[in-house]
């Protein structure tokens, strides 16, 4: 319907549609590229964008501490694909990153995982438990990433530091209760946005266009 009637179309690269009838994972991606002849295709990844936009978002909101995140505790409560990517970007940055898992076994291949390939001067380490309790004692930043499942508690909000962030990336992944006890400490819940990642994505996929078919 919309071949040729726009110039390029973004698909989702991730390979995780079910085919419900099959029981086996659809590649997006190559049935767009059999069915488009005129428009243009860009692809990206739809979890690298929240990725990029807690990152870029933690840039500004610490801007005017000389650290940065260097040196703050960072619990991420959900170590799947955005949470632990999350983790080595914020590792790397110098942060003390804390992530949780449900499953012990998976958590512990994940957080070797992550550790081992860190850069080898990077001092701190990523810590890994399923006691999302423990977790978020003292932590500075709190990031919830589970998908829609409210996970962060008001007893978790009570065990932060003196002026935490909350930063919601799975869209609720807050209880209310919690919500109304960051409201009694005057915390700040900020609900991701990744309209400027989604900008910059597209900017450089323009720029990497020209540079390939012109250079």
């Amino acid at each position: 319907a919309i071949d040729g009637k726009v110039k390029y179309i973004l698909v989702d690269a991730e390979k995780k549609i079910s085919n419900s009838k099959e029981g086996v994972l659809a590649n997006v991606e190559r049935i767009v590229r059999e069915n488009i002849t005129r428009s243009s295709l860009w692809v990206y990844k739809g979890n690298d964008l929240s990725v990029e936009a807690v990152d870029g978002f933690l840039t500004q909101a610490v801007k005017h501490d000389v650290r940065g995140i260097g040196g703050k505790k960072v619990a991420i409560l959900g170590a799947g694909n955005i949470g632990a990517k999350l983790a080595l970007k914020l590792v790397e940055r110098g942060a003390h990153v804390v992530i949780t898992r449900r499953n012990k076994e998976i958590l512990e291949s994940i957080t070797n995982a992550l550790n081992f390939i860190k850069p080898v001067y990077t001092k701190e380490r990523i810590e890994g438990t399923t006691d999302n309790e423990q977790a978020v004692i003292g932590a500075d930043i709190l990031i919830g990433t589970t998908p829609g499942v409210p996970v962060i508690t008001a007893g978790m909000v009570c065990r932060l530091s003196d002026k935490p962030i909350i930063i919601d990336v799975g869209k609720g992944s807050l209880f209310p209760d919690a919500i109304k006890e960051a409201e009694k400490r005057k915390i700040d819940i900020y609900r991701l946005d990744v309209s400027a990642a989604f900008e910059g994505m597209i900017q450089k996929l323009w720029c990497l266009e020209n540079t390939f078919e012109k250079k």
